[in-house]
């Protein structure tokens, strides 16, 4: 299973992330306002953000898919976010995960949904992947929105043992979306 280096959607571009990308993940991972839901809270140094592409980018080579690096059309020139369907842990298991993170410029536009949407389509279509899953803070009720008007369901509220909000557990079937 692969996907392409290059995908579009309506308004944004998507594209598998490199090393080159490390100053951008750390502007939009490093900021406090987009880790406002995330209780390890904002990447601390570069050095964080060139760690998590490294394994992004392994991640890309040995499954054929994983974050991309994201930018709209109407200005390819700028990062507004990472994201996508990437495998993750969920308990003892790995799954394909949807996950995003934009820069706060890029908040309150329908961006996360329409990311969110191609990426099923990608993840089910191309990649013919039998499920989805998603993690999201209970009390983060905007990504909770996104991953309940593209269709997921809520399957699961994990407490956190470090008495952050429970996160809440999302799916959806390949077959919900035919």
């Amino acid at each position: 299973m692969h996907i392409g280096q290059h995908l579009e959607s309506a308004r944004m571009i998507f594209r598998p992330p490199t090393m080159c990308d490390a100053a951008d993940l750390f502007r939009i991972f490093g900021d406090p306002l987009t880790n406002r839901f995330n209780p390890a809270g904002p990447y601390k140094n570069m050095a964080v953000a060139e760690r998590k592409l490294a394994r992004w980018i392994a991640q890309w080579e040995h499954d054929g898919y994983g974050q991309w690096v994201i930018y709209l059309k109407s200005d390819p020139a700028r990062v507004i976010g990472f994201g996508g369907v990437a495998n993750g842990q969920f308990g003892d298991e790995e799954k394909p995960n949807l996950g995003f993170r934009f820069a706060t410029e890029a908040w309150g536009k329908g961006l996360a949904t329409e990311l969110a949407m191609f990426s099923l389509l990608t993840a089910f279509s191309t990649l013919n992947l039998p499920e989805v899953w998603g993690s999201v803070r209970e009390n983060h009720l905007a990504s909770r929105h996104v991953f309940e008007k593209i269709g997921m369901q809520e399957v699961e509220v994990v407490a956190d043992p470090d008495g952050a909000p429970a996160s809440v557990i999302y799916r959806i079937l390949q077959q919900a979306m035919s």
